[in-house]
């Protein structure tokens, strides 16, 4: 009745649900299949760059803890659960969200995020998840693209 209770209490208060190991679609471990400049920096100079690390990085979600490398690595992680429209992904960035969300994958108008707090860090990541093998990561202009191991 407790988890009830406190899930029903997150919904009202702010639409979010705290991730739980067994309820959170994004725990387990991700390779960066992708890496390419957001569409959103067209244009811009210079060019967004891509942190080769990151690029290529095996990352594992777990319970509390995240393993990678920076900016995702996180010893005493907290993560957040949010579905939002295309026009809340990477922040508010798509120029014409609709269109560029359908381009980079998304099939529906609500797509589960996951937030990852970390102490420490000076901002929070968010993840989108396309499907269950794929997710997104926008990191200084760069979309990372996650497969699922």
């Amino acid at each position: 009745m407790m988890k009830v209770s406190v899930v029903a209490l997150c919904l009202v208060l702010g639409g979010a649900v705290p991730a739980v190991a067994a309820g959170n679609p994004f725990l387990g471990v991700w390779h960066v299949a992708s890496a390419k400049p957001a569409s959103w920096s067209s244009g811009s100079a210079p060019s967004p760059k891509i942190d080769k690390t990151l690029a290529h990085a095996l990352i594992k979600f777990g319970d509390d803890s995240v393993y990678g490398p920076p900016p995702v690595a996180c010893r005493d992680v907290h993560y957040r659960l949010v579905t939002v429209g295309p026009d809340a992904l990477f922040g508010g960035s798509l120029k014409d969200p609709p269109a560029d969300a359908k381009a980079l994958g998304f099939t529906s108008d609500s797509i589960l995020t996951m937030s990852e707090s970390c102490e420490g860090n000076a901002s929070d990541l968010s993840f989108a998840m396309v499907d269950h093998k794929t997710v997104l990561l926008s990191v200084d202009n760069v979309i990372y693209t996650l497969k699922r191991r």
